[in-house]
């Protein structure tokens, strides 16, 4: 996949969003970015459309990185991703996003190549060996 040509200097002071209506995924996430990571903002949204409602109130204030789920309820990650672009979030902001889905089809893996905001597609679930990845392939 892609670098990320990103400010990004440590996980220190970075905000991250996940986008997963799966909550045993989401509390794994909160646990191993507590238990290996401090001083970083991890917040969550259950809904794609929840996730663009809150990203629209808070346009000065984006996130540095997404986690982003595929298969969702409502509005997929492909949709997020569609509606991200036309709503214009990267030119307000670079905010890395990883694809966090448990699909291992090629396609997926793919898909998420042709969307140039996806930084990389990564297996659930997430551990300590992924986060490390996300900080290479961030270069922080």
């Amino acid at each position: 996949m892609k670098k990320a040509s990103s400010i990004i200097m440590s996980l220190q002071n970075i905000k991250i969003l996940v986008i997963d209506d799966d909550e045993s995924t989401n509390f794994l996430t909160s646990y191993l970015f507590s238990t290996y990571y401090v001083d970083f903002k991890l917040y969550f949204e259950l809904s794609a459309k929840a996730a663009l409602k809150n990203l629209m109130e808070n346009k000065d204030n984006l996130p540095d990185i997404i986690l982003l789920d595929i298969n969702m309820p409502e509005m997929n990650g492909w949709e997020f991703l569609n509606e991200y672009q036309k709503m214009g979030f990267s030119s307000l902001k670079k905010t890395a996003i990883f694809m966090l889905s448990s699909s291992k089809l090629e396609t997926d893996k793919l898909k998420a190549k042709s969307f140039f905001e996806v930084v990389e597609y990564i297996e659930k679930p997430l551990s300590e060996e992924k986060i490390q990845e996300i900080k290479e392939i961030l270069q922080v």
